[in-house]
Order: structure tokens, then C-alpha cells, then sequence
């Protein structure tokens, strides 16, 4: 009998049982185990992890009730032929220990000598800098000047907005198109309005977690989807449609953060489809709009929908101009149109009218696509230095999957790390975000590389110092 790899935390404040279950399940979902095949008995697993009966049977309980396994007499625990299709809710997340964590990272990320592996962020673009500071006098004078505020933003920038859409293969009417103050603005907006208490929302496994905190605020049961480099399983979401009311399913279907994986285009046409035919809520977050690798633009949720389907697109300007500079759009369904402007203006009559002139005028400038096509050469000549450097430092049980979009790679391990080793890289000099960093349910074992704010050499240093930390914690595990 193949017996699973399960680390016992001494430290974690979770009873041995549900460490066991959670770790079980962690295997199930990434097929480690398939549908009915035989789990080790509750004794066998007893002597291998040095614990109670008790123990194994309070997990292998556990796991019964949330429909992962079935136990039969003859047989034993077997995992369930329809595990796919049993989302389960989720318990909120470990917040003492997720806010340590923010703590550690925000200090720990401008002390000297650690190199930022994960979580950096593209550099300022001097160029746009000093055409900023070019068009200053001229953008005040513009905002200072309006006397009457659109909470859907200045028409001629979401003119020109509707304009680059089509770039994309996409399209909106002008009445559809909101600028934001950021896409977390966005999502506020869209629960607000989308989300009641106890809606069902989907989310995937590892994404933006304000996206999923911002749901379950207004009330919402999070279930979530598995997701991997070829995409998202849609199994749970396809048999909830057939059972239950399911409000929401927000998405980032091409370069999924952290992760920079992409889904298919046969799950994105069914993303569409269900949504049309069920009415449910369907939310697309292009975090990354701009930034693809492939000679085309990557295909949008938007570009496959009809004018009846009730999609949500957001796309956010940061990655084009700034960090700091805080503006998005927003592209609402048709039918939502009315009742989105009302809700923009009580939480925000307008978006920063000195922020919508700057981009406007960079926009006019019509040196925005160039600019992008330039950018996109630079990262993805750092993407392929990254995985250069993967290939030639970590450990062969480790793989990394190259990203369509965005600024991230995500490198896959045999077993999940946790934030132990997040403290062990910052002893070792380097600043990593692990998979517990990221994930909702802990499922998928690895961390993220980001290529966007380091130069190749300092990348390659801190990719050979992670290679370290993880020989050393194989050799001891």
C-alpha cells in the first residue's frame, strides 16, 4: 500500500486529525489518489505517522462527511467516484498567521541584501515619467476645469477606451464602460450589487484573495476550483449548476495570479455558455491586460460574450503607467448598467479626474502600443532567463510552467511548503511567497517567481539560494 507524505506541524494550532484530513484532501485533488482507489488503513497510517487510531479515524471521518472518501466494510476508505462534484464550503483562513506574514514581508522587503523573488512589481517607467510631467500643468488645468462629474468617467477617455477593446476582440457600448479607482473598487462595486447573504461564489483555488474577501464580506459561501497549467476544473462548478443557485464566478482566465497559467479555450467557451444559460454572474479580472507573450493577444471572456450575458470586465492601467497610479475600467452587463451607475456614485461620484486626463492624454499621444510592445519584449526575455535559471538550480522533483501573460511563473513542488519556508529563504537572503501565501484551501504545493521588477543575474542568484533551502529541507524531511 503507497502511503501518503504528511507533515505533522508541532507549531500549527490545528488538531493532528484535521491536519491529516486537509493534507489527504490535498493529495486527492491533485490526483495522487484517483476515484476509487483504496487509502491506507486507519491502523497502517497509525504506525506511519506515529499517531492514535483515534486520530486517523477522527480524519478519515472528517472526509466521510465532506464527501472525499467512502468507507465500506469489505473495501475500507476509498476516495469517492464523485469527489469532483463536492464543493465545499471554506472556513476563513488562518488570520493571525496570514497577518504575521503580511507584517514579515512588508519589512522584510526593503532590507539590504535580499533579493525580491516573488511579489515585485514592474519599475517606473521613465519615459512615461517624463511624458507625465510634460503634460502636468496642461492635465490640472483640464481637471480643474470640469464642472460637471460623470460617475462613469470623462466620455472621451472611455471613448478611446472602447477603442483599445477592439484591439482585443473585444467590444462594449460607451454606457457600459466605468472607470474605477483601481479593480478592487471594481469587485466592491460588483458584490455590492451581485452578492446577497449566502450566495454561492466560485472562486479559484489560489487567485486574488481580496477578490474572494471581498465576496464573503457581503455574505457570500466561497466554493472554489481547482486550477493547474492547463487551466481550471470546471466539474465542481458544472454539477453545482445542476443543483444549486449559484450567484457569482469570478475569474482571471488568462495569466491567473500567482500563478501566470492560463485556461483553455474550451473551458473559457463554456465559462460563457453556462453563464448565459444559467444567469449567473460571470467576472472577469484581465489583471494583466496588455502584457501577453504569444505573438496574439490572448482570447477574452468578453470577446466570446453576447450582449445578454451577464459579464463583468475589468482591466486595470497600473502595469501600463505606474504602481501608485490607481485607475481601471470596468465594462458592466447590459442590464446592470442603471443600477451600477447609482451604485458608483454613492460610493464614489468620480474617479480621479486628474488621473483620467493623464491617461487620456497618453492615450492621444497614440504611443501606448508602442510602448506595450516594447515592455512585452523585455519580460518576456526575463520570463525565459527565469526559467533558465529553474532549470539549472532546482531540483529535478520541481517543475515550472512558462506564463502566456503577466509577470509570473509558478514553480510546483512534491509537497507544500508553507510558511516555514518563507522564513527559511529570508535566511537565506531572499524574499519568496510560498503557496500558503496565496491559496484558499492550501492545495497546490509551490511558489511564485516574478520576473517583472529584477534584473537576470539577481534573479538567477536568488533562484540558486531557494535551490539551497529546498535540498536542505528534502534532505531532512
Amino acid at each position: 500500500m503507497r502511503l501518503p507524505y504528511i507533515r505533522l506541524r508541532t507549531d500549527s494550532t490545528a488538531p493532528r486529525y484535521v491536519q491529516i484530513a486537509e493534507q489527504l484532501v490535498e493529495g486527492i485533488r491533485r490526483r495522487e489518489w484517483k476515484y476509487g482507489e483504496k487509502l491506507p488503513g486507519v491502523r497502517e497510517l497509525s504506525n506511519h505517522l506515529n499517531v492514535s487510531l483515534e486520530t486517523i479515524q477522527r480524519a478519515y471521518h472528517v472526509l466521510q462527511e465532506q464527501g472525499w472518501v467512502e468507507s465500506k466494510s469489505r473495501r475500507g476508505t476509498t476516495v469517492s467516484a464523485n469527489v469532483v462534484t463536492s464543493p465545499i464550503p471554506l472556513p476563513k483562513p488562518d488570520a493571525e498567521k496570514h497577518a504575521r506574514f503580511v507584517h514579515e514581508l512588508r519589512r522584510s522587503s526593503n532590507l539590504p541584501g535580499i533579493i525580491p523573488v516573488s511579489g515585485g512589481s514592474p519599475g517606473a517607467d521613465m519615459d512615461q515619467l517624463k511624458f507625465f510631467q510634460a503634460h502636468a500643468h496642461e492635465c490640472v488645468r483640464l481637471a480643474t476645469m470640469e464642472e460637471s462629474f460623470d460617475p462613469f468617467g470623462i466620455p472621451e477617455l472611455r471613448s478611446r477606451l472602447q477603442g483599445w477593446l477592439t484591439l482585443y476582440g473585444a467590444y462594449s457600448r460607451l454606457e457600459q464602460l466605468c472607470v474605477v479607482s483601481g479593480t478592487q473598487q471594481a469587485l466592491q462595486l460588483i458584490a455590492s450589487l451581485e452578492v446577497t447573504q449566502d450566495s454561492i461564489v466560485f472562486v479559484p483555488e489560489m487567485c486574488y484573495l481580496a477578490a474572494a474577501e471581498i465576496f464573503r464580506d457581503h455574505g457570500a459561501h466561497i466554493r472554489t476550483l481547482s486550477i493547474g497549467s492547463d487551466g481550471i476544473d470546471l466539474r465542481p462548478l458544472e454539477q453545482a449548476l445542476k443543483s444549486k443557485r449559484v450567484s457569482l464566478v469570478y475569474t482571471m482566465p488568462n495569466g491567473l495570479y500567482p500563478t501566470g497559467w492560463s485556461y483553455s479555450i474550451d473551458q473559457k467557451q463554456k465559462l460563457v455558455e453556462w453563464s448565459q444559460t444559467y444567469q449567473f454572474t460571470l467576472v472577469e479580472d484581465d489583471y494583466y491586460a496588455g502584457f501577453y507573450y504569444p505573438e496574439k493577444p490572448p482570447v477574452s471572456l468578453l470577446s466570446l460574450a453576447k450582449p445578454t450575458t451577464p459579464l463583468y470586465y475589468l482591466a486595470s492601467f497600473s502595469h501600463l503607467t505606474h504602481p501608485s497610479f490607481r485607475l481601471g475600467m470596468m465594462v458592466c452587463p447590459n442590464e446592470a448598467v442603471q443600477k451600477m451607475e447609482r451604485k458608483k456614485f454613492l460610493a464614489d461620484s468620480h474617479t480621479s479626474t486628474l488621473n483620467q486626463h493623464f491617461l487620456l492624454k497618453l492615450f492621444e499621444s497614440e504611443s501606448l502600443e508602442d510602448s506595450l510592445s516594447l515592455k512585452r519584449a523585455v519580460y518576456r526575455q526575463r520570463r525565459t532567463d527565469a526559467l533558465v535559471s529553474c532549470a539549472r538550480w532546482l531540483p529535478t522533483a520541481c517543475t515550472y510552467h512558462p506564463s502566456d501573460c503577466g509577470f509570473s511563473s509558478w514553480v510546483t513542488t512534491p509537497q507544500k511548503l508553507g510558511f516555514s519556508f518563507f522564513y527559511a529563504c529570508l535566511e537565506a537572503g531572499v524574499l519568496v511567497m510560498p503557496d500558503e501565501a496565496f491559496s484558499l484551501t492550501d492545495t497546490h504545493a509551490g511558489f511564485q517567481i516574478n520576473f517583472a521588477g529584477i534584473e537576470a543575474q539577481y534573479l538567477d542568484e536568488g533562484i540558486r539560494r531557494i535551490a539551497r533551502v529546498l535540498h536542505h529541507l528534502y534532505r531532512h524531511r
